[in-house]
């Protein structure tokens, strides 16, 4: 009976110490995950600033900028279903972190697609009726020939794509490096989707 016994519960400690061992790699996996994603977004929006730098005044990011359009980002989002171990961690709200940065980095994919279109299909044909083409041109003379209203909406168009784009290339280094931080806590020893800024 004490062999039965004996080996019935090895068996069962076995079981349960494979099964830790699962849920451990599952939850690496899903950090190494995101890191990855974070990584894959803070490059996204570095090659699309160092498309639109040059272009330093409001007027010549309105007028200026060429409407690029951005490939679709939808597969790099955060399973938080994966992630939710985090709120046993000892930075719980580093979960919330990483909605908030999702959100932003969206936010920022939308605004330059919301401010590419109104430019192709409002503000590029309005110019090509004015003859406010292939010269040239002050504010003035584009306030007045455009109108307030697609002038207005050009302006706050490629404010609000900037706005979000220095927000987002500001805040996504720090998350990634936060979550480095508590992959290190939690996975000593392990390799880690480490990113240039950091290696």
């Amino acid at each position: 009976m004490l062999a039965a016994f004996l080996g019935a519960y090895f068996a069962f400690t076995l079981n349960e110490q494979r099964e830790l061992r699962k849920a451990r790699n599952e939850q690496k996996v899903a950090l190494n995950r995101s890191l990855f994603v974070l990584a894959r977004q803070a490059n996204a929006i570095e090659n699309y600033y160092r498309q639109v730098a040059p272009f330093t005044s409001p007027h010549e990011r309105a007028f200026s900028m060429p409407a690029f359009k951005p490939p679709s980002y939808a597969q790099l989002a955060h399973d938080f279903d994966g992630l939710s171990f985090l709120l046993e961690s000892s930075e719980p709200q580093l979960l919330m972190e990483l909605a908030v940065e999702q959100e932003r980095f969206e936010q920022v994919i939308e605004s330059i697609r919301i401010r590419n279109e109104f430019y192709v299909d409002e503000i590029q044909p309005a110019l090509v009726e004015q003859g406010l083409t292939g010269r040239p041109l002050s504010v003035e003379e584009l306030c007045q020939g455009l109108g307030e209203k697609l002038f207005g909406g050009a302006m706050d168009g490629a404010r609000n794509v900037w706005e979000h784009l220095e927000a987002s290339r500001k805040s996504l280094p720090d998350v990634h490096s936060e979550l480095l931080g508590m992959g290190r806590e939690l996975f000593p020893g392990e390799s880690l989707v480490m990113w240039n800024t950091e290696a």
